[in-house]
């Protein structure tokens, strides 16, 4: 069975001079994954017709016969996989390939190609156990909407009685959260009782939480989860902008009687011709 799978070495070349090897798997016309074999040579030495590493390989890097038997073998793994998931008929079999293909995988099991559960996994504490590991790699914004991910999740939990576990993540659960943050959630710093997020706000949510689910999946702390449903809600944004004539009625305009506002218009034409946005120039110092 001819499969759309091929070896190919990246682009992007390292400190010490080599590329990486991946697996390249079309599972359509339009998407495509990439395995990484985690076996990395200069790229000079990559055989692109042959998908092989060369004889000429110095030792230094390893033995190019030993190299060649690890990527045919990985390789086996990966056709094992791709018909263990056609055969389960899954929506998306590229993720389901890429979830579960590591370069130390030995074997295929038929009956149960995922990978075993620990055992008293609680969602919240490895949301917790997630954030922390991100603090140091992920600038502030990025840290606080992980948190602020966590409280929508535990906000929704108190309005549902339901306890969230990673079991419980499915469609139906996706659609209730939804309904929840857009229709439900109680806006905190508003002075008034005001429910719902706006839609990107949601959309971040979705987001986050689809990247932390990534991420136990590939440490194997829990099974592979069926994400696909999750949609990642946005919405249309109007971009509104001046010309350069409009610009110049403003920058012109008598303002003899509110002088007061002549800093204010230019501070606002600035911005309109160099593109700084209002957090950018209103912190400029006088070295920049």
């Amino acid at each position: 069975m001819l499969l759309p799978l091929k070896a190919v070495i990246s682009k992007k070349i390292k400190k010490d001079g080599t590329s990486t090897i991946y697996y390249q798997y079309c599972f359509s016309s339009t998407n495509r994954v990439l395995l990484s074999t985690e076996i990395a040579i200069p790229a000079i030495y990559w055989n692109k017709k042959r998908q092989c590493v060369s004889a000429l390989l110095p030792k230094d890097f390893g033995l190019p016969e030993t190299l060649n038997k690890e990527l045919i073998r990985q390789k086996k793994i990966i056709e094992a996989l791709i018909i263990n998931g056609e055969e389960e008929e899954t929506s998306n079999i590229g993720c389901y390939v890429k979830e579960r293909f590591s370069p130390s995988l030995q074997s295929v099991d038929s009956s149960d190609t995922r990978p075993a559960v620990k055992r008293g996994v609680d969602f919240f504490k490895e949301i917790d156990s997630f954030i922390s590991s991100k603090e140091r790699t992920i600038c502030k914004e990025s840290v606080a909407c992980l948190r602020g991910m966590k409280e929508h999740l535990l906000a929704f939990q108190n309005h549902t009685g339901r306890k969230i576990t990673f079991q419980s993540l499915d469609y139906n659960f996706y659609m209730d959260f939804v309904e929840f943050l857009t229709h439900s959630y109680v806006l905190r710093r508003k002075k008034k009782g005001e429910y719902g997020l706006k839609t990107s706000t949601i959309g971040r949510t979705i987001k986050k939480l689809r990247m932390f689910i990534k991420d136990r999946v590939r440490r194997k702390i829990i099974q592979p989860i069926d994400m696909s449903e999750f949609k990642i809600l946005d919405e249309e944004t109007d971009a509104i902008y001046l010309a350069y004539e409009e610009i110049s009625k403003i920058y012109y305009a008598d303002l003899s009687a509110q002088p007061h506002l002549i800093q204010y218009r230019d501070l606002f034409v600035l911005g309109c011709l160099t593109g700084l946005r209002f957090s950018d120039y209103t912190t400029l110092r006088y070295e920049d």
